[in-house]
């Protein structure tokens, strides 16, 4: 037997045996696993459900243009989410994403397909592409269901939910394998996420059908009435308009206070009433239950694979295999593996622990992003005139994928980067704790370099203290010379010293650069390129793209304006026809109404005080007009009489007076 396949038998070897020493498990045990419902068979079977599903929804929307009159005006379209202005349902939209999101985890991770077909290597792409098609098909009802907001969509949502949630539990409690207990509760663990999204849904479901009945009674127009007094826009709109409360001056805080108010600006802080929109919320929460599953396979098999390598290099099996094992487990393998554990262990609670704070962090400067651009601040997001209407439409969809991709994949590498610091930190503590002449050659490096460091810390600070105290006029309290000749000595001298900290310097920016860029990796909302090239930063523009579409469609004021105006227009409609009601029963109070304008083409008159009502508010009306022009002369620019006035000034060209007295000017030049 070669080497090539003496190594092929022992990690073949290797490998049975962590199996079977580790899980509890043997190629037996595994292919004996039963449970009672066979996964790639259930996905398959769905697909039949939920496109009878999406069928009915279709059939319960009508269409809003194109061939009305047939069928009613049906069947419509439906659409899964509103990813514009849709801020309800935040809690069941993220539930329904988090699910998909444990099942792409699956995809990738254990490679579960919903089908097994067997085609070469390079067409296995095509399968993971059918297979999310597959899943978005299975998934589809759970989104329409919620989107159509109908009592028929949430009974359907409903069974299926329930269905679903009968069919994964049943897959984790009943899977009959001849697992260690703690593996069963890893397993338990792994799906935890896709059960608690289902049960969610499983409850939100009822919740929303028993509302949805109760609105019935109540009609459309009682909830456009409590606009104003309920919706986040108009109470933003109220809070730009009530007086601001006097500036006090703020107590000198304690030490404590400043802690948690530095905690609360790096992590996340409450705005009272502000309303996430419902993609953002669904984003982060599918981002962190990826970035979950991938720390809980991670902690298992990264664990289980060392305690499984020290207890297999304790054990007799390593001595009967070849000496290859022999010579591996030695006692300084034995501790480096528990240190490599220790190592895996902090790396992955501290890269969880800096990705769910970066989450909230991002959260709030998306608010806060949003806020500066409904008030046309473009100080930190540039401005939709920088790129087209395409670009930014085309990033605005892309900006949910990829800012779950970037979290994620920011996560491994932090995740990486971590291990390997760890793991360097802990060998050269090791290091310097065994063995003894390392030690006194790390001291004797110290000494050597820390005069130069001492000297570099001291130009630094001098430079300063000169700098407020001799350069700077008022104690740098302007920006203006004094003592010239004494600072153009200094500064001719510092040349030359500042030449070689330089050297130090770059390697400062150098480790910050590196530092900042593994920090901000994950994150849309802060590009890894400068300003200048912020353009060339896929990422970003996908960000930036979000909020600008976003911005044009949801601005609080704007929404508020139209919700004003269609609110009025329905309140004058429906008081007009209740009037001329009034009016009409009281000219034939003996007659039955209904009866009457069915066999006579009778058309209402406005009476008197109509015509007084209707004088009464183009009157209102014209005075709220010039109202707003005195206090707005830009305003006035913008009317549309003005605007055709420029635009028959720019048609008729120059007058001939003019162009014959510019002609006769240039003559006479």
């Amino acid at each position: 037997m070669s080497l090539t396949e003496s190594a092929i038998h022992d990690l073949q070897a290797f490998n049975q045996w962590i199996r079977y020493q580790h899980f509890g498990l043997s190629d037996a045990n595994i292919t004996n696993c039963t449970t009672l419902v066979h996964y790639q068979a259930f996905y398959q079977y769905a697909i039949i459900p939920a496109c009878l599903i999406i069928l009915i929804l279709v059939f319960t929307q009508k269409r809003t243009s194109a061939c009305l009159d047939s069928l009613g005006g049906r069947p419509g379209l439906i659409f899964p989410v509103n990813t514009l202005e849709s801020r309800e349902n935040r809690v069941a939209y993220s539930a329904a994403f988090g699910a998909t999101a444990s099942i792409c985890v699956n995809i990738v991770g254990a490679k579960e397909l919903p089908f097994t077909l067997v085609v070469p290597s390079y067409l296995s792409v095509f399968l993971y592409i059918l297979a999310v098609l597959v899943y978005g098909i299975v998934f589809y009802p759970i989104f329409a269901t919620l989107a159509v907001k109908s009592v028929v969509s949430y009974v359907l949502g409903m069974a299926y939910v329930w269905a679903l949630i009968f069919v994964h539990i049943s897959s984790v409690v009943l899977l009959q394998c001849n697992f260690e207990m703690e593996v069963q509760v890893w397993v338990v663990f792994n799906n935890l996420p896709l059960i608690l999204c289902l049960i969610i849904l499983g409850c939100i479901f009822p919740y929303r059908l028993v509302l949805r009945i109760r609105s019935l009674r109540g009609g459309e127009y009682a909830k456009k009435k409590h606009f104003l007094k309920e919706h986040y826009h108009a109470q933003h709109v109220h809070q730009l308009f009530a007086k601001s409360s006097p500036v006090t001056e703020e107590l000198p805080l304690t030490k404590q206070q400043k802690l948690i108010r530095w905690i609360k600006g790096a992590t996340y802080t409450n705005l009272p009433g502000y309303r996430y929109p419902t993609r953002i919320v669904a984003t982060f929460t599918v981002a962190v239950i990826v970035v979950y599953s991938i720390t809980s396979q991670q902690l298992v098999y990264g664990v289980a694979m060392l305690d499984t390598l020290t207890m297999f290099c304790n054990s007799s099996e390593a001595k009967k295999m070849s000496p290859v094992f022999t010579v591996i487990c030695s006692p300084l393998i034995y501790d480096l593996l528990n240190m490599v554990k220790v190592c895996v262990i902090v790396s992955c609670v501290v890269a969880l622990l800096y990705t769910l704070i970066s989450v909230g962090h991002m959260m709030r400067c998306y608010r806060s992003n949003m806020m500066a651009l409904y008030k046309g601040d473009h100080t930190d997001i540039p401005p939709a005139s920088s790129l087209a209407n395409r670009s930014w439409m085309v990033a605005n969809i892309q900006y949910s994928g990829y800012q779950v991709a970037y979290i994620v994949w920011g996560f491994l590498f932090q995740l990486l980067v971590l291990f390997l610091i760890t793991v360097l930190l802990a060998s050269f503590i090791y290091a310097l704790s065994s063995e003894a002449d390392l030690l006194r050659y790390f001291w004797k490096w110290i000494w050597e370099l820390w005069p130069a460091v001492l000297f570099v810390i001291i130009i630094t600070i001098l430079q300063h203290i000169l700098a407020v105290f001799v350069f700077l006029q008022d104690r740098g309290s302007v920006l203006a010379v004094t003592n010239r000749k004494i600072l153009f000595n200094f500064a001719y001298f510092m040349f030359f010293y500042n030449l070689f900290i330089g050297l130090f310097s770059w390697l400062r920016r150098l480790i910050k650069g590196m530092i900042i860029g593994v920090m901000v990796i994950g994150r849309l909302d802060a590009s890894t390129l400068p300003r200048k090239f912020e353009s060339f930063d896929p990422g970003y523009r996908a960000y930036v793209g979000m909020l600008q579409v976003e911005c044009a469609h949801t601005h609080p004021v704007l929404v508020t304006f139209l919700h004003i105006l269609m609110s009025s227009s329905e309140y004058r409609q429906n008081s007009q026809s209740s009037r001329n009601l009034s009016i009409f029963q009281k000219l034939f109070a003996g007659d039955n109404v209904e009866d009457f304008t069915e066999h006579h083409s009778f058309k209402l008159v406005e009476t008197s005080e109509v015509k007084e009502s209707a004088e009464r508010t183009v009157a209102r009306t014209r005075w709220h007009l010039a109202y707003t022009l005195y206090w707005n002369p830009g305003l006035r620019l913008l009317r549309k009489s003005h605007l055709a006035a420029q635009s028959l000034k720019s048609t008729a060209g120059p007058q001939p007076e003019r162009m014959e007295a510019k002609y006769c000017g240039e003559e006479d030049a």
